[in-house]
């Protein structure tokens, strides 16, 4: 399946999907396209915003769709591209359309920092103004553009000049202390981290949805509404979504901050499979007791 999806102007095509491709997919397929950050993606199909694990089949799109993408708060975070007349007092180079270094068009430009120098990075059609002293180094930079797309600085390579400089070398080291342009990219793992990120966002989501489940259960045993067969019963259906939940958490490719929220998940789980256990084992005694009794 073919699909023409339009952005900031530009068109990006993609000749790799089906129907049963996700949303969350496809914005994963369309972030080295626009080097926009899928957690800032609005995808609009058919003039509404689908949730991301629905797929494209689902929402009717054939081959050759056009689809429109948008970013999210984009009223507030895009504002004009600088020219020399606008910021005279920037040590940093104006760029043009003209110039070949960077694409003829930008989405946006994103300013991060305060500095008196301004370095220009481009990551396809996405521009980064980062403000910055000549003592930054490439590792704090790597940092002022996480704040924005969301993308780990390990997962970032910054090239000056062609080259890829080390996290320790400083802005004054590099030849930039009066401004200068560097082209960013991602690592080939930042895609399967991006899956892992949203991996967790769902487990969240339906770990809440399990403990009010569970606290819920608890409520009903301890005021007798269930019978004890009912209450294994439901238990038993609880435990098999957590083990499929704690399965999906342990498969997860994470970086570092990815894998202590997945630790502190796994622990909540945990606590909660203990619980049920414990639970279960009373219930059970309770429906042998009866079954005696009967």
């Amino acid at each position: 399946m073919r699909l023409t999806v339009g952005f900031g102007g530009a068109k990006h095509l993609i000749d790799d999907a089906s129907s049963t491709t996700s949303v969350k997919e496809l914005k994963l397929r369309l972030e080295p396209l626009t080097g926009l950050h899928m957690g800032h993606m609005r995808l609009i199909v058919k003039g509404k915003q689908p949730e991301d694990d629905v797929t494209l089949g689902a929402l009717g799109v054939v081959d050759g769709a056009k689809l429109m993408l948008m970013r999210k708060g984009e009223d507030t975070s895009k504002r004009s591209r600088p020219t020399a007349d606008s910021h005279p007092q920037e040590a940093g180079p104006s760029v043009t359309a003209t110039d070949s270094t960077f694409p003829p068009k930008h989405d946006a430009i994103i300013a991060v920092g305060d500095g008196p120098i301004t370095l220009i990075v481009a990551k396809g059609k996405q521009i980064y103004e980062l403000r910055c002293d000549q003592t930054s180094t490439v590792g704090e930079l790597k940092h002022m553009i996480q704040s924005s797309s969301g993308v780990e600085p390990a997962y970032q390579r910054l090239l000056v000049k062609g080259k890829e400089p080390s996290n320790g070398q400083t802005v004054s080291q590099l030849g930039l202390a009066k401004g200068g342009k560097l082209m960013l990219l991602f690592r080939d793992g930042h895609h399967r981290e991006m899956e892992g990120m949203a991996t967790l966002d769902t487990a969240q989501t339906e770990l809440a949805s399990l403990e009010q489940r569970w606290e819920g259960l608890q409520r009903k045993v301890k005021k007798r509404l269930l019978d004890a067969a009912a209450g294994i019963a439901e238990l038993g259906a609880i435990e098999g979504l957590l083990a499929g939940l704690m399965q999906d958490l342990q498969n997860a490719r994470l970086s570092e901050e990815g894998a202590a929220r997945r630790s502190t998940q796994l622990d909540a789980m945990t606590r909660i499979g203990t619980e049920i256990e414990q639970l279960k084992k009373e219930l059970t005694i309770a429906d042998l007791d009866a079954q005696r009794r009967t």
